[in-house]
């Protein structure tokens, strides 16, 4: 009389499947993680940007319209000190005649895996 024998537990074929599929899936986790980083870190880029555009044309609206004029900052941060950033900002000005007005462009661009730039354009009038 033959008799069987019933074992509780895995087999070690079982915990190598088992094992593989856990390091998949935790592989997947920390590529989806990394994106995000990458992605929460480009935003936080953009948003500094706008912003940087933003005040440069707050700062022309509240000067005179005669002192609007075209300007380059280089290496600014997201304070706006210069020096130290990754932040270009240029402040491009056509004047038109009729009306009279002046269109002013600010481009704050920056590197960061490739050229990325924020544009914001308005017009300003004499007062």
């Amino acid at each position: 009389m033959s008799r069987m024998i019933h074992q509780n537990g895995f087999t070690l074929v079982e915990l190598v499947v088992a094992m593989g599929l856990f390091a998949v899936g935790l592989m997947g986790l920390c590529l989806m993680t990394s994106g995000l980083m990458n992605c929460n870190m480009m935003a936080r880029q953009r948003d500094s940007a706008a912003r940087l555009a933003q005040n440069a044309l707050e700062k022309l609206s509240q000067s005179d319209y005669t002192e609007i004029d075209a300007s380059l900052e280089e290496n600014l941060d997201a304070a706006e000190n210069s020096g130290s950033g990754v932040f270009r900002r240029e402040v491009a000005v056509e004047e038109k005649t009729d009306p009279e007005c002046k269109v002013v462009t600010v481009t704050v661009s920056w590197r960061a895996g490739g050229i990325h730039k924020v544009v914001l354009r308005t017009i300003f009038g004499p007062k």
